[in-house]
């Protein structure tokens, strides 16, 4: 089963900070896998699957190199994969340190008395980025500049 119709997803996730230079950047919502949205940037994904034994992980892979499987992992059966912080992500059998830092983008209003919407969404300026928001189904993100010194496709 999928997510709940009045389960409330992200328009995207950001994936930054990664020792895997190519897992950095946004990933825009795309279908949906093990009961969950994914998300797709090129090659890579951002999805959720549960393992022969029933153990259910949030994962960041590179599609283009599958027989390594997860790059990325964190345990958690949620509908959304979780923000790091304050969960954390790990790196799968040691490779490409450190581990990401996760973020999940919403639905913003851009209109200028939505300020405090997207402070209360976490979505505010500074340290955490700047604010996201979504026109013509599209994701943008001003003046966001991944970990690797890429803009966002």
């Amino acid at each position: 089963a999928g997510p709940s119709s009045g389960a409330r997803l992200p328009v995207a996730v950001v994936v930054e900070a990664a020792g895997s230079r190519g897992a950095n950047g946004l990933y825009r919502r795309d279908g949906e896998a093990d009961g969950a949205p994914c998300f797709k940037k090129g090659h890579w994904w951002v999805g959720r699957s549960t393992n022969p034994s029933g153990r259910v992980y949030w994962y960041v892979r590179d599609g283009a190199r599958l027989t390594i499987g997860d790059v990325y992992r964190v345990r958690d059966s949620g509908p959304v994969p979780p923000e790091s912080p304050p969960t954390r992500w790990s790196v799968n059998r040691n490779r490409d340190l450190p581990a990401p830092r996760v973020r999940l983008i919403y639905e913003v209003d851009p209109s200028p008395g939505d300020a405090d919407t997207a402070a209360s969404e976490g979505l505010s300026a500074g340290a955490a980025g700047p604010v996201p928001h979504v026109l013509g189904g599209e994701v943008h993100l001003p003046n966001w500049v991944g970990s690797g010194g890429e803009a966002p496709p």
